[in-house]
């Protein structure tokens, strides 16, 4: 749900320069409540309950979690420096899902306990937006041919990998297009496990609130895998192990000056952190 997803994507999201982070870190209230905005309105008194949570969160993630992502970023860190990551790759994604359960755990119940106050006009609302951004990301990433797929591939893994290395050579850019060429596709796949989800969503929001009722929110928040076609987890696992296998071809063949740019920039997010820790003393 986007409410929640929100927080996740603003706190753990390591697509942001530094000073990006900061920014919408230290102005996560307002930022949540206009992007909030675009999928239903609120009450003023709804949107003083949301500003609360979000600073009671963000206070919270500053004093418990940070100094974690730190401590993590170091070992990643020294992992780069030492070639010892792919050795290591396991326990970092370990580590990097346990950092998205403890958010969306700490999150879930008081936001599930703000949706139980919506009414039904903004579950209307809620429900028409998710379907009109929907059809925007069915024209977007599923009405493509199979070349177009390719291309958007190639130039989302091209422009995420650029970003932490710098200028890619020529063996590089060959090498993430063959990437891009491997995946399977899934556009499809997540188109519908999103329809299934988002009726799942709102069916539970139009039930009186129960136990059972908020048990169903919570396991669709937290838990949302369960949804995904068999068809839908094969290919996922699949192209996790090929974006693995493909990450540590290029890893081998990072320049010395590449290889600076990545621990340059992984220090970069390292300071960040530190300072909004030191920001909430």
């Amino acid at each position: 749900m986007k409410m929640y997803r929100v927080l996740i994507i603003l706190l753990l999201s390591l697509g942001l320069s530094g000073c990006g982070i900061s920014f919408w870190y230290n102005n996560l209230d307002w930022i949540a409540s206009w992007y909030i905005d675009d999928y239903v309105e609120l009450t003023d008194e709804q949107e003083g309950q949301l500003e609360l949570l979000i600073n009671s969160k963000v206070r919270w993630h500053r004093q418990e979690q940070l100094p974690q992502y730190v401590s993590w970023l170091r070992q990643v860190y020294a992992d780069i420096e030492n070639e010892t990551l792919p050795d290591q790759w396991l326990h970092h994604e370990q580590q990097m899902e346990t950092f998205y359960l403890s958010l969306v755990h700490n999150i879930s119940s008081d936001m599930i306990g703000m949706l139980g106050e919506l009414n039904e006009e903004q579950i209307s609302e809620l429900e028409a937006n998710l379907i009109d951004r929907e059809k925007d990301w069915i024209e977007e990433y599923v009405d493509l041919d199979e070349q177009q797929q390719i291309k958007k591939r190639r130039k989302q893994i091209r422009k995420s990998v650029k970003g932490w290395i710098g200028r890619l050579t020529s063996s590089q850019e060959k090498l993430i297009d063959e990437w891009s060429r491997a995946v399977t596709p899934t556009a499809k796949f997540r188109s519908e496990y999103r329809q299934q989800w988002r009726e799942s969503f709102i069916e539970q929001l139009r039930q009186p609130s129960t136990e059972a009722s908020q048990a169903q929110l919570k396991r669709l928040i937290e838990t949302p895998r369960h949804l995904r076609s068999a068809e839908y987890e094969k290919a996922f696992e699949e192209n996790s192990d090929i974006a693995r296998d493909y990450t540590f071809k290029l890893l081998t063949m990072l320049t010395k000056k590449q290889k600076r740019r990545l621990l340059s920039e992984i220090e970069d997010y390292i300071e960040v952190f530190e300072e909004l820790m030191e920001e909430g003393d």
